[in-house]
């Protein structure tokens, strides 16, 4: 019985062994196919960006893709997804997708609609230049609440404005269509879908009243207060407009409905 017992043992510990020595043989394998994997690449990323992500995996050190997966992306945080899969003879294939930019900031930074922030050389050139672009002015700070403001600012209006940011309490919208009708914006300003169509009932008034036919007039719409968009050419105050009176508009200083 004793004997029968001892052989269990030996059985046992002899598969384990052997399981062990199997799954080591499958970890080189795995770690040396990495290093020799087939790398297929999100079409956004640029060449450097593929050329330092293989090069980065070459110099570090695991034991599994989990830990392949999250060195890389700790890394390079321009990668959203990693996934890899082995063939029959050990072939390792790697794909990589990236993150989906949302906007340039000042030619150097892109950002994706989580709020990632990555630099600009890591994308195409074609697709970093296709991008809306925002412009930080030198001195502002790169603040949570400015990351916060730009993660919740509708792509649509990053298509229709040239936007840039002074300060938290100064946002510049240069309308890209008429570029002497600016907004001045805050970060605590939400230009919803309502302010939108005040605001462009008011430049299809200043439109009517020829206020575009002079160079050196500009407007500006103040759109900082609750209740109230205060319209101004230069620095002459030229009326204010109540988001609640059905949309009322810009005519020899008053406000006409």
């Amino acid at each position: 019985m004793k004997r029968f017992k001892l052989s269990k043992k030996v059985v046992f510990f002899s598969f384990f062994t052997l399981l062990a020595i199997f799954g080591m043989h499958k970890v080189c394998r795995a770690v040396f196919s990495v290093l020799n994997a087939r790398w297929y690449f999100d079409e956004r990323l640029s060449d450097l960006a593929q050329k330092s992500i293989i090069r980065y995996s070459h110099n570090q050190d695991y034991n599994n893709f989990s830990s392949f997966s999250a060195k890389i992306q700790k890394q390079f945080p321009v990668i959203k997804s990693l996934t890899m899969c082995q063939d029959t003879t050990g072939v390792v294939t790697i794909k990589v997708e990236s993150i989906t930019p949302k906007v340039r900031i000042n030619d150097k930074w892109i950002v994706d609609a989580d709020g990632v922030r990555v630099r600009s050389y890591f994308f195409d050139d074609d697709l970093v230049q296709a991008l809306p672009t925002l412009q930080r002015t030198s001195g502002s700070r790169a603040s949570t609440l400015f990351f916060s403001w730009l993660k919740n600012i509708p792509v649509p209006l990053l298509k229709k404005y040239n936007i840039t940011w002074a300060d938290e309490f100064h946002v510049w919208l240069q309308d890209k269509k008429e570029k002497r009708f600016v907004l001045l914006s805050s970060a605590q300003q939400n230009i919803i879908e309502q302010l939108e169509k005040k605001i462009a009932c008011i430049k299809s008034k200043l439109i009517d009243q020829g206020a575009f036919l002079y160079a050196q007039y500009s407007w500006i719409a103040d759109v900082r207060f609750k209740n109230h968009i205060i319209v101004s050419r230069k620095n002459e105050l030229k009326s204010c407009h109540s988001l609640s009176d059905g949309g009322r508009g810009v005519k020899n200083g008053t406000c006409t409905s």
